[in-house]
């Protein structure tokens, strides 16, 4: 058999070499004219990545940057919807849409986008940073308190290992667990270090060992809830239930009125059959958190498993707009969608800042909605 022939871009891997490195120094000596001030200069730079279809996403971030700076206001908010529409999880651009409301005075705005850039990024200082000063502004005293934690907690990092959280945040996964792999072995019992090297390996679907590096961290920082959590849920996706169920309801037995845990133990126990002590769980959360959409859509899963439809519907439709509550409803077969809830949906799916899952639950949920019809 012949060898395949090459296209003159894919079969000559020093010209791609090449043209990778000449687009690494025009980025960089873009970064640096942005970090002068030079920002019009910057525009002109970026010009050529921008045309590009699509365009690239780091182009359209800095483009916001230097147009935020430059006092383009409405320009920047066009290029981070842009942006959005790319890589709805876009960290940095939920970081910047925050600075643009922050700089317009509408603080209430700036705290909603600072949240979302901090769930998407949670290595991103200034999210936190301008979050907390928001926060304050805006006299939630508490919850500024809670973010400046976060911050410090951030600030204590090692770098390597808050580059790497960041990375992750970007999506370069196999960057971060490179630089990851190669500070664990100077530092084998960082636990930071360890959860997020399981993170990633969750992520692309290597269980086992995410599994051992969390029961390991587990034992070095015993009482680390946020390892324990994973450490659940990874358990969970091994579909080992018994053990899941068990370390979260060790969790519960240290605060029983703690309504995290005790969500968490009602998910364990419905993906382990235990369907009315689910439900027991359910109702507690939604005592102490009323219409929480997360949880009653947990329990319309628990009630449709148990066979009674009219209380998942009744769930489920209480959770919107939660996307994952319209898939479910789409996902039900029988259900129809009213007018009111279709229009409802196609608004939120017009909302540029829609998570990616909640993106894809959506357009089910419509297809089904449409197809019904």
């Amino acid at each position: 058999m012949d060898a395949p022939r090459h296209s003159r871009e894919s079969g000559n891997p020093e010209r791609k070499n090449l043209d990778s490195r000449i687009r690494r120094n025009d980025v960089n000596k873009i970064q640096q004219q942005i970090t002068k001030g030079d920002f019009k200069e910057a525009l002109l730079g970026l010009h050529p990545f921008l045309q590009e279809s699509p365009p690239d996403p780091d182009a359209l971030y800095m483009q916001a940057v230097c147009l935020r700076y430059l006092r383009r206001f409405d320009e920047a908010r066009a290029a981070l919807e842009r942006l959005k529409q790319l890589v709805p999880e876009h960290g940095r651009a939920h970081q910047e849409e925050g600075h643009l409301h922050r700089d317009a005075g509408e603080l209430d705005k700036a705290i909603t986008a600072y949240r979302r850039a901090c769930r998407y990024n949670p290595a991103l200082v200034a999210a936190w940073q301008s979050l907390a000063d928001c926060l304050r502004g805006t006299g939630a005293q508490d919850q500024a308190k809670a973010a400046e934690a976060q911050l410090r907690r951030l600030e204590s990092l090692p770098k390597t290992v808050l580059t790497a959280t960041d990375l992750i945040g970007q999506g370069k996964l196999l960057k971060a667990e490179e630089s990851l792999r190669a500070f664990l072995l100077k530092h084998p019992k960082h636990t930071e270090a360890m959860r997020l090297l399981a993170d990633i390996g969750v992520r692309l679907g290597v269980l086992e060992d995410a599994e051992y590096l969390l029961e390991s961290a587990c034992e070095f920082e015993p009482q680390n809830i946020q390892l324990r959590i994973d450490y659940i849920q990874t358990l969970r996706k091994r579909q080992k239930s018994a053990k899941a169920r068990a370390e979260a309801r060790k969790l519960l037995d240290r605060d029983p009125d703690n309504a995290r845990f005790q969500s968490l133990y009602g998910v364990e126990c419905m993906h382990g059959g235990d369907y009315p002590e689910a439900l027991r769980m359910f109702e507690k959360v939604l005592t102490a958190v009323p219409g929480d959409p997360i949880t009653l859509t947990s329990r319309g899963h628990a009630r449709k498993t148990m066979g009674d439809s009219e209380g998942a519907v009744a769930d489920y439709r209480a959770a919107a707009p939660h996307g994952e509550a319209y898939y479910a409803l789409a996902n039900l077969k029988t259900y129809k969608f009213q007018d009111s809830e279709i229009t409802a949906m196609e608004a939120q799916a017009a909302d540029g800042n829609l998570s990616y899952m909640d993106r894809v639950y959506l357009a089910f949920a419509l297809g089904k909605a449409f197809e019904d019809r």
